[in-house]
């Protein structure tokens, strides 16, 4: 009893805690070759001893409109400056035709499979 009470506390005070950091999210689903625009970004908050790094900061929203995801997004993902390019970038184009157009999820599901070395 005492032991799990002691788990119990020590999860409990790990969870994150949004430092404040406004940042970019997805607000659906998008897969990679999507153009992304305003209404496909939402806001949200870095957890706390997060640095930003390369995320994208919720005041730079303008930055990422426009541009076309390099990778398949799922809804809540942080935006990365390395997931998007301009959409005339024919190398990026080129990638995302490779992908086909499969739903987020599935380019998601078999990019981590091809990663673990389960892909069939």
């Amino acid at each position: 009893m005492r032991r799990s009470l002691l788990v119990c506390v020590l999860l409990c005070g790990a969870a994150p805690k949004p430092s404040g950091e406004p940042i970019l999210l997805v607000a659906r689903d998008l897969p990679a070759g999507a153009v992304l625009t305003l209404d496909d970004v939402a806001m949200g908050a870095l957890p706390a001893g997060v640095p930003l790094g390369s995320i994208i900061p919720a005041n730079m929203a303008m930055d990422a409109n426009n541009k076309r995801l390099r990778v398949p997004l799922l809804k809540g993902d942080p935006v990365m400056a390395i997931h998007v390019e301009s959409v005339g970038d024919d190398a990026a184009g080129a990638a995302c035709v490779a992908v086909g157009s499969k739903s987020a999820a599935d380019q998601v599901a078999r990019a981590k499979a091809a990663v673990m070395g389960t892909e069939p």
